[in-house]
């Protein structure tokens, strides 16, 4: 697929991002050793992130980038979000690393191809974050920004569980995440909100996405460089949420697509950003969703015009 606005952008250097785990140090180097006997003929160095979030990654990559980088992440959905918001107009692409790595496979067609045959067929694209608003009472209480999606209530547990010892604990594979599912379809966890429209909502979870792959199975129709999100409704009932979760299965989940979303929740819920353990936010809360601060992006899924 062709874009307009997708473009192929020259490089001096690959710039190797790993964070502080042994698995992406070890896919790091097994980047760094097919990029340098591959026939890109670009230098390669590698840099370690910083835990604390964006503040602390936006000073290290302020210090340590130059003009003409191309800026390779090996690792998961969580830290991809740290580092995109702190790199500002340096191109980022997802080479390896993550449990779900939902990101690497919403950007590349061929995500477990070769590093150097994914910085060779991708373009870059103009992309924007989800921004998430919390007030209560007229005041704001919590701003976040994400990635990929943000789920208001069930989803939000379901990457508590993600993150348990008992999940991680696990060999890999289809039973882990299946369990994983069922325990969402099986949870009773349900509230009620009212958008600005006067759309009322009684839901298990409300999930907005901004790029096509959710926890793995799912299937979201919107890409990161879309100009709007999609908002993803689960119902209360075990039959509502089996209806959801085969529509994103097959990609065709329940929902619409907004540049902006305002509703109020009735009820206290979790709410996770980029599948992290999420936060609380109390009853009547006011929620508002935009598109917010914007990136670089290289991905296979276009062709330059």
């Amino acid at each position: 697929m062709r874009h307009p606005a997708a473009y192929k952008p020259d490089f001096g250097r690959v710039v190797l991002l790993q964070n502080h785990t042994n698995e992406s140090q070890r896919l790091a180097r097994e980047c760094e050793d097919e990029l340098r006997s591959s026939k890109l003929g670009l230098p390669v160095t590698t840099l370690t992130t910083l835990p604390g979030g964006q503040s602390p990654n936006n000073e290290l990559l302020s210090k340590k980038l130059e003009e003409g980088d191309l800026v390779a992440g090996i690792f998961g959905d969580g830290t991809i979000r740290d580092i995109l918001l702190a790199l500002r107009d340096k191109p980022f692409i997802s080479l390896k690393g993550g449990n779900a790595r939902d990101f690497g496979s919403a950007t590349h067609r061929n995500p477990d191809a070769p590093p150097s045959e994914l910085i060779q067929k991708s373009v870059a694209i103009g992309a924007r974050v989800l921004s998430w608003t919390a007030s209560n009472g007229g005041v704001v209480i919590a701003h976040e920004q994400a990635v990929s999606y943000i789920g208001h209530g069930e989803t939000a547990m379901g990457s508590v569980r993600m993150a348990s010892d008992a999940y991680r604990g696990r060999p890999k594979g289809m039973h882990r995440d299946w369990d994983l599912g069922l325990a969402s379809i099986n949870s009773t966890l349900r509230f009620q909100a009212t958008d600005n429209a006067g759309k009322e909502w009684d839901v298990s979870d409300l999930s907005f996405s901004k790029g096509r792959r959710m926890a793995k199975l799912g299937r979201i129709p919107v890409d990161h460089w879309d100009p709007y999100f999609h908002l993803t409704p689960f119902g209360t009932s075990k039959t509502a949420k089996w209806l959801t979760a085969g529509g994103l299965f097959i990609g065709h989940p329940p929902g619409t697509s907004y540049e902006a979303y305002g509703f109020t929740v009735h009820q206290e819920i979790p709410v996770h950003f980029d599948g992290d353990p999420p936060v609380t936010i109390p009853a009547e809360s006011h929620i508002q969703v935009g598109l917010g601060q914007e990136y670089t992006l290289m991905t296979t899924r276009l062709k330059a015009a």
